[in-house]
């Protein structure tokens, strides 16, 4: 099953970046065991890597960013598509609604299911550090996120 892996976030906005450190993990633990049909992206721009994704034509597609549910820092929720309207927008231009359902429209074939991976921020200012809480979920995340890959 062809899966992405979609890690959203900005390095440069202390927990913001969590999307990003566990997309970078998953791509090194998806290169150490030679999986072949997993497209991983880091990214502070989802939108600008929608074709790729509509390329890889994906089935799944499992998203890894910051969304204030008013939960205690480094606290995470996994949502299917049809609950992540619930949610607060998250700091990038487009909604994570809009680009599944943009994925969706144009992956007619695959017609990907999305998974919503939201991690609770503490500090998301310019410039900010990553908050301990959040910096110490990333490995559970992580092993969260290589759960739902190997789930059908």
């Amino acid at each position: 099953m062809r899966i992405v892996i979609l890690g959203v976030g900005n390095d440069l906005r202390g927990d913001d970046a969590v999307g990003i450190k566990v997309a970078e993990k998953i791509k090194e633990w998806a290169e150490k065991n030679q999986e072949k049909d997993i497209l991983v992206i880091a990214t502070h721009v989802p939108e600008n890597h929608v074709a790729d994704v509509i390329k890889f034509a994906p089935r799944k597609v499992i998203v890894v960013d910051t969304a204030d549910f008013m939960g205690k820092p480094g606290e995470f929720v996994v949502l299917s598509e049809d609950k992540i309207s619930e949610f607060s927008p998250t700091t990038h231009n487009i909604s994570l609604k809009m680009l599944a359902k943009v994925i969706k429209k144009e992956c007619i074939l695959s017609n990907p299911i999305f998974t919503f991976v939201l991690i609770q921020p503490k500090n998301i200012g310019f410039g900010e550090p990553m908050s301990s809480e959040v910096k110490s979920s990333i490995d559970t995340v992580t092993e969260l996120v290589k759960n739902l890959i190997t789930q059908i």
